[in-house]
């Protein structure tokens, strides 16, 4: 076999995975793999159940830090391409696998695929984007941003497949931040730099579990940390970006790109930061009066609104649905199927501290008549 993948997971991953299925069905297709477990001491779990033929146990020095352990992982493969099976992750779709191999044996430089996202006690979900089958790199870019940059919903680190000479040259994980936690999104968006072409193939790679205690839970209370965590990305990049030759089109689009970054992240941090308040904000809305006899919908299926259905469930408050634009799944509705039911004794609590998204979402309720739209913002 001249093709061979390798898979690099770590003692960060909570979750035993076996790989035989995995060796197997590729071993069909003629492609090899080697499983990688970088055994990292500062990692909370044994990896003991990874079963594979061809699997080998590598242990960090100690004090490299998540993101340099994997690296050091990286430099110990012998594949010719590169997947990391990244913290609480599962595989899914094996099938990816081999369809990736194929759309890189062609002209394709990186292939990506859909990520599933599951939340502790509020279930999975799925972002039906329509990609298209290949994007240059700009054309990437610039989807990126037009999905509001909250990317993880749609595709994560682990729904993408790597060159290792592509990882090389894009230095994987080397960053003047070695302590962020975006050090995978700078890894991914100088990877996209160096493409020519990136493919995309439809299906579930695997899925993500938030859990709380995990690696990028971040203290949200600390905002001078969240800003080292966010802006590491720009930084580390435009730095990157000086050693290469990028067309003027490219540029224009990274310029636009981290712009939208900038105005996300700002959002993104204040809205974290009132997030570690949430108990004290619900607390004073004096919600058993204000949707005392009502009919109670939530806008918004983030962080949240899954923290408000929870503190409403608590009050013996009942919620028939979320009103999401882009979440789609059990429990939610879209804008026009709200719009579009008979609304005399309902309320519609928006569940962000995102003060462009409550604007926008204002001017969209105005539009239906019988609501009484409650933010949090006033408290």
């Amino acid at each position: 076999m001249n093709i061979k993948i390798s898979l690099i997971t770590s003692t960060h991953n909570a979750y035993n995975q076996d790989f035989s299925v995995l060796e197997n069905l590729l071993d069909s297709s003629g492609i090899a793999l080697e499983v990688i477990r970088v055994n990292d001491p500062y990692g909370s779990f044994h990896l003991n159940n990874i079963n594979c033929r061809n699997m080998r146990t590598i242990t960090p020095p100690k004090g490299l830090g998540y993101f340099n352990s994997l690296r050091f992982g990286l430099l110990q493969t012998t594949g010719s391409y590169i997947y990391f099976l990244s913290e609480d992750t599962k595989l899914n779709d094996l099938s990816f696998f081999s369809q990736a191999v194929k759309k890189l044996n062609e002209d394709a430089d990186l292939v990506f695929s859909r990520s599933e996202v599951s939340t502790a006690g509020h279930g999975n979900y799925i972002m039906k984007h329509p990609f298209k089958e290949q994007y240059t790199p700009a054309e990437f870019l610039r989807e990126w941003y037009n999905l509001r940059m909250i990317f993880v919903d749609y595709f994560s680190f682990s729904s993408f497949m790597f060159r290792k000479d592509m990882l090389m040259a894009a230095e994987a994980f080397i960053s003047s931040f070695p302590d962020a936690v975006s050090l995978d999104t700078a890894t991914i968006i100088k990877s996209i730099l160096l493409s020519r072409n990136i493919a995309f193939v439809d299906c579930v790679t695997a899925t993500r579990h938030f859990r709380s205690g995990g690696r990028d839970v971040n203290d949200k209370s600390n905002m001078t940390a969240q800003v080292v965590n966010h802006f590491a990305i720009p930084l580390d990049v435009t730095s990157f970006i000086k050693k290469l030759d990028l067309s003027h089109e490219l540029i224009t689009e990274m310029k636009t790109f981290f712009n939208q970054y900038a105005v996300y992240s700002f959002n993104a941090i204040t809205s974290d930061f009132y997030q570690t308040s949430n108990e004290v904000i619900f607390d004073c809305m004096d919600f058993e009066e204000l949707l005392k006899n009502r009919d109670v919908y939530i806008y918004g299926r983030g962080w949240v609104g899954l923290a408000l259905v929870e503190y409403l469930k608590n009050a013996g408050i009942g919620v028939r649905s979320f009103i999401d634009d882009f979440k789609a799944g059990e429990g939610i509705i879209t804008f026009d199927q709200f719009k579009n039911e008979e609304h005399r004794n309902t309320s519609v609590i928006i569940a962000s501290y995102k003060c462009t998204d409550v604007f926008r979402i204002y001017k969209k309720l105005q539009t239906v008549g019988g609501l009484n739209i409650i933010d949090l913002l006033r408290a």
